[in-house]
């Protein structure tokens, strides 16, 4: 599917529900927009917008973060494909995820990086960055096909839009960062993820009539957000999802 087709596809989902309407993206101080002019030759930067002309102007209901993806996320290029269900920065204006990916990825100094966050910390000071930069950098995640969403849609019981959403991205892994994303992906109001990353395999399996529209069978890694309030035995659980989804991307690859 080409890049526009497959982002006009997702954006309608949204639609009717004004979780993305335009005026939540009109200020050149919202998060998006700061983005756009730090990294304009970023694809994501111009596909965005695509994906925005498709919203209602305005909608007085509740929003969530804005999607963030890779370059070639969309493409026919060949990858591994990871969703990430990230935890909401409950932000006014909804995009800070589109802010905070590109300095995740982002090679300059953590102290350089960190500098820009305090900048704009009356959004969301995001004191957990450099614990979060490190855990991806140790995922060794290839950014290009790379796709985040809020967990704020299955919160506001937006479930359905969450299956639409996984339909439409169709990842081969989903990496669940927290209970919000994995609670809805089980059918469950406790998956008891403690436990799930105390074990070796963080790995989980789907009901099969969890998702009955599903394009393929799901690959699930569960993890504990990287924040100090996780920091309880963090090496020893963080090093059990790496070597999950080390394990689970080799294998799709066919390396193992």
């Amino acid at each position: 599917m080409g890049n526009n087709n497959a982002i006009a596809k997702l954006a309608n989902i949204f639609v009717e529900h004004g979780i993305y309407s335009k005026n939540r993206f009109e200020s050149s101080d919202c998060p998006l927009r700061v983005f756009q002019k730090m990294y304009p030759e970023d694809e994501y930067s111009k596909q965005i917008e695509e994906f925005l002309k498709h919203q209602p102007d305005s909608h007085s209901g509740i929003g969530a973060d804005l999607p963030w993806w890779g370059n070639r996320y969309f493409t026919d290029d060949k990858g591994i494909r990871i969703m990430i269900v990230s935890q909401d920065s409950r932000t006014p204006n909804g995009g800070s995820v589109t802010f905070y990916m590109p300095l995740l990825k982002d090679n300059r100094r953590v102290n350089e990086l960190r500098g820009i966050i305090n900048f704009y910390s009356h959004w969301d000071p995001f004191v957990s960055f450099e614990l979060t930069k490190d855990f991806f950098e140790k995922c060794n995640l290839n950014y290009d096909f790379v796709y985040v969403t809020d967990a704020q849609i299955v919160e506001n019981n937006w479930e359905k839009l969450f299956e639409l959403e996984i339909e439409i991205v169709n990842p081969d892994v989903i990496l669940c960062l927290g209970n919000r994303g994995l609670t809805y992906l089980l059918k469950t109001k406790d998956p008891k993820i403690t436990k799930i990353v105390d074990k070796e395999d963080t790995s989980v399996e789907v009901h099969q009539k969890a998702l009955v529209s599903m394009p393929k069978k799901l690959i699930i890694v569960a993890s504990l957000f990287p924040s100090k309030r996780n920091i309880h035995n963090t090496d020893k659980r963080q090093s059990n999802v790496i070597g999950t989804l080390d394990r689970v991307i080799r294998k799709l690859e066919g390396m193992v």
